[in-house]
């Protein structure tokens, strides 16, 4: 009797806790409240590299001059000397070095100059010599020339005379950055601001997904409370659960989201079996469950019509959370993460 009474009594503290919980207002776990996320097609790079092609900087060749272009040139003649202005622009996406030479009437001089990237650069040489020119004649007698630029291995193909086109991505539009899937771009889950009051009237309207979770946990939950008081003198934790058998551990997993095993047609699509709601789960005995797996569970989510998903397992990786976001922009899948250390401590119901 006094179980049936806790029983009842903590399955009524975790209804309101899980209403009180769908109600508030979180920062999104996915974004950490940005409500954008890094584009998983482009790497965050606005951009998408498509096929090989001939690298138009060295023709194919490897090698390359880099381009020195001069943009304009003047020239005076005072104080027994000519001075040469010449304004430079590296065209290249890296620094340049060369020597800039100035000739008039069988009389030079030279500088070397380092040309920053993608800059213009502005110098004057002056020759000790003065001719009998007008300013006409002056320009059109006096030279101004870079040299000493050597051919070097092409910085745009790495010497491979081969690069890869680029376009804009299509997913983010060459912004690097796409809307979070988790929060709808938001930043925030279960927002208390969804609750629509209606005009006139002291009732709440509570959204199908919040109501729907607050059921689906409640459910869950007072199955996993059975099932701890049923064995209740049992315990387990991480060590104990590495050391069972695949077959043991899934049987383990199930029985903590109160769910069934996946049929062999459903096993060799990818499916390890279903939580007491139904959805599907595909269950790993890891510490490291990364993209790899996500893409696969969701292309056999996919094949089974299914829209949503869970994977268990002892850890994730680092790319897991692209994993999930990829699932939900290619798929429209919402995959869920939970770790056995939640499973043993209750802290996430399915």
């Amino acid at each position: 009797m006094k179980y049936k009474i806790l029983t009842i009594t903590m399955l009524g503290i975790i209804f309101v806790s899980t209403l009180n919980l769908a109600l508030s207002r979180d920062l999104c776990p996915t974004c950490d409240g940005e409500g954008e996320i890094e584009c998983p097609y482009c790497d965050g790079t606005g951009e998408i590299e498509e096929e090989e092609t001939t690298c138009q900087k060295c023709e194919g060749t490897g090698e390359m001059t880099p381009k020195i272009l001069m943009r304009n040139m003047e020239a005076s003649q005072h104080d027994g000397a000519t001075y040469v202005t010449g304004t430079f622009q590296n065209q290249e996406n890296f620094e340049v070095n060369g020597t800039v030479t100035a000739s008039l009437g069988g009389y030079s001089n030279s500088t070397s100059v380092s040309f920053p990237p993608k800059q213009d650069v502005t110098l004057t040489v002056v020759i000790d010599y003065v001719g009998s020119y007008s300013t006409l004649q002056l320009l059109q007698n006096v030279k101004l020339s870079v040299t000493g630029i050597e051919d070097i291995s092409c910085p745009y193909c790495d010497g491979t005379g081969v690069a890869l086109s680029t376009s804009t991505c299509p997913e983010c539009d060459g912004e690097g950055t796409v809307e979070c899937p988790t929060c709808d771009g938001i930043g925030y889950v279960a927002d208390a601001s969804s609750i629509e009051g209606q005009s006139g009237s002291s009732n709440l309207s509570i959204p199908t997904g919040v109501l729907e979770a607050v059921v689906s946990t409640a459910v869950v939950a007072g199955v996993a409370l059975a099932a701890f008081l049923a064995v209740k003198k049992r315990r387990v934790n991480e060590d104990s659960l590495r050391r069972l058998s695949s077959t043991d551990f899934q049987n383990w997993v199930l029985s903590r989201v109160g769910g069934r095993t996946a049929s062999s047609r459903e096993i060799s699509m990818g499916i390890d079996g279903f939580t007491l709601g139904g959805q599907p789960v595909l269950i790993k005995q890891s510490d490291d469950v990364g993209m790899t797996a996500f893409d696969s569970f969701a292309s056999a989510l996919a094949r089974s019509k299914a829209r949503n998903g869970v994977i268990v397992a002892f850890g994730f990786g680092s790319d897991a959370v692209r994993g999930r976001v990829r699932a939900k922009m290619n798929y429209g899948l919402d995959i869920q993460m939970l770790t056995v250390e939640e499973l043993i401590r209750s802290k996430r119901m399915l």
